[in-house]
């Protein structure tokens, strides 16, 4: 029995659509300013929470730094997900735990449900809005560097609006009215996210095989075979959000719909051809070709159904033989051999439906044995990653970088009330730090996309900046609050480049088929890192009973991730140097 197996990953509504990745753009916008502007907020419920419960610096940090590091715990798993479900599936099942993190928390209302619900599940929740995963496999060819810059650059806005949304509803209904009302947008971001396709994959990986498999030929009275299988493999390693850069047959290609077209053809052909001819009994010839029999005899024929498989017999009436002798025996024959050859036909079906019940059985055993080897693959996945020298460099300068960079949202009520500033300006100075973003997003963006300029060399320059005046703001910030918000400008205008040209960056060190579960390993380890680092921060200002310090150890940390990114320029050049002298003394001999 021909049976055909299909595996497709995309959506094709979503992707034949030439313009739809403009509504791809504006929902990952969505999707990053709901999320960054809850977790820019984490300050601002800092304070809620020491005010409500009367804690200390490092208690009242414990739920946002337990929100933000499972965010980055759980990406590797949410990047798996992604590539498997997609984007689609993947965002929305993150706007509903966040949601029901968010309501937990609200209705339990004590501390430590904060740092479970809203700590845990609402950092899980963070952890599955991959929205920038969306982007590059619609603007690859064209922009992908201002396309993501544009998508990132709704954080920029939630970093503007939510804080101020939630500081309102702070005073107007408590901390507890306040996270209810907050599950509302995560169930927003769900609408948004079903906005998204499935993923993309290339043409050229979709594979069409032609096996034969001797255990399914059947062969037809009239001498039919049905050898052929159709199948469509699809690279395992390429599955999921997956282009080529040697063709320009993607789905929104100009020639996609040639090619769609064509193989939509070649497989509706394949599958014409693989039907189910029936055996149907064949009358003895001398018998049907007799018109004087066929005038004196009415052969009826009832359909027999067995198992979904539909043949002929021949019921005869016995008024309407004719009752001469050798009309009789010839009519006997003829129905003896029809009858024979009906039972032939339905145990040759029985077997075939068997034949089809194994197979189908062992196509179900094999998905289930590759469900269950997924975390092998994930570490071999990993640790294929660690064979590429420039990503172990580049995943150190990350660390470096990412892992702390949340410290002047998280920490920045405290810093106005240790300098002697009003805490409520703190929405004003995290408002400021949005439009900053917003614009250095859009900014070095635009300047990823300028073939002349090395992102590396701009990942480096604009980290040693913004840790520089992260690491003095503790110390002019009893000049007055003008000096803080040009400071903290400058700081998020600069920092906006790693975060815009990070995924960019890992494009280019990984390759596209990997980006996912890089990105996801990324935030991993940077948010492990931020798991400890957060509160070991508050702990040491409790210690010294001030903040220079600690935000000196973050400037000093993003400076020297700056510095660690920009070996990798020199490692290439060093690598392109030594390639050409073996080539020049190759020829020389």
């Amino acid at each position: 029995m021909p049976i055909e197996i299909s595996h497709s990953f995309h959506d094709t509504i979503d992707l034949t659509r030439l313009r739809w990745r403009f509504v791809i753009c504006a929902a990952s916008f969505y999707v990053n300013a709901i999320t960054w502007g809850f977790i820019s907020s984490t300050g601002i419920f800092e304070d809620a929470f020491k005010t409500t419960y009367q804690l200390s610096s490092f208690k009242s940090t414990l739920p946002g730094s337990i929100q933000i590091a499972t965010m980055s715990v759980f990406s590797v798993f949410a990047s798996v997900l992604a590539i498997k479900y997609g984007v689609r599936w993947t965002t929305v099942l993150g706007a509903f735990i966040s949601a029901i993190g968010s309501i937990l928390a609200a209705v339990v209302g004590d501390y430590w449900a904060y740092c479970s619900f809203y700590g845990l599940l609402v950092g899980a929740g963070e952890a599955f809005m991959l929205a920038v995963l969306a982007i590059p496999s619609y603007f690859h060819f064209n922009r992908v560097s201002l396309a993501t810059a544009t998508a990132v650059s709704g954080a920029s806005i939630g970093m503007f609006g939510i804080p101020l949304l939630l500081q309102y509803l702070l005073d107007s209904y408590g901390l507890r009215g306040a996270t209810l009302l907050a599950s509302c947008l995560w169930l927003s971001v769900g609408l948004a996210g079903s906005l998204f396709g499935q993923g993309v994959i290339s043409i050229e990986e979709e594979n069409t095989e032609m096996l034969v498999d001797e255990s399914f030929v059947t062969k037809t009275e009239n001498e039919r075979e049905h050898p052929t299988i159709m199948r469509r493999r699809s690279n395992a390693s390429n599955s999921g959000l997956v282009y080529s850069r040697r063709t320009s047959l993607l789905p929104t290609s100009v020639h996609y719909p040639k090619e769609h077209k064509r193989l939509s053809l070649s497989n509706q052909q394949h599958r014409n051809n693989d039907k189910l001819i029936v055996n149907q009994p064949i009358i003895l010839e001398e018998i049907t070709s007799n018109t004087q029999d066929k005038s004196r005899s009415s052969v009826d024929s009832s359909p027999i159904t067995m198992k979904s498989h539909t043949v002929q017999s021949i019921n005869t009436n016995a008024h309407s033989l004719i009752p001469h002798n050798d009309h009789n025996r010839l009519s006997i024959v003829a129905i003896a051999h029809a009858v024979r050859m009906a039972d032939n036909a339905i145990y040759k079906q029985i077997g075939i439906s068997q034949q089809e019940q194994e197979q189908q059985s062992q196509i179900q055993s094999n998905l289930s044995k590759d469900n269950e080897n997924i975390r092998c693959k994930i570490i071999s996945e990993i640790c294929c990653l660690f064979h590429i020298n420039i990503f172990r460099i580049l995943i150190v300068s990350i660390i470096l970088v990412w892992s702390l960079d949340e410290t002047n949202f998280l920490f920045l009520t405290d810093l106005l009330k240790s300098s002697g500033q009003s805490e409520q300006r703190s929405t004003l100075l995290i408002s400021i730090i949005g439009v900053a973003d917003l614009i250095g997003q859009l900014f070095f963006g635009y300047l990823g996309d300028i073939e002349c300029i090395d992102s590396f060399i701009l990942w480096t320059c604009t980290s040693i900046i913004a840790g520089l005046t992260l690491s003095i703001v503790p110390l002019v910030g009893s000049y007055g609050i003008i000096v803080l918000c040009i400071l903290f400008a400058i700081h998020a205008f600069f920092l906006a480049a790693p975060n815009a040209l990070g995924n960019i960056i890992m494009i280019e060190v990984v390759g596209m088929h990997r980006y996912p579960m890089a990105y996801g390993f990324s935030l991993l380890v940077s948010g492990s890192t931020s798991l400890f680092g957060y509160p070991l921060l508050g702990l040491l200002k409790d210690k010294t009973q001030s903040w220079t310090i600690p935000f000196a150890l973050v400037g000093a940390s993003m400076i020297f991730g700056g510095l660690v990114a920009g070996t990798i320029p020199l490692y290439t050049f060093y690598k392109k140097k030594k390639r050409k002298s073996k080539e020049i003394s190759m020829t020389v001999e």
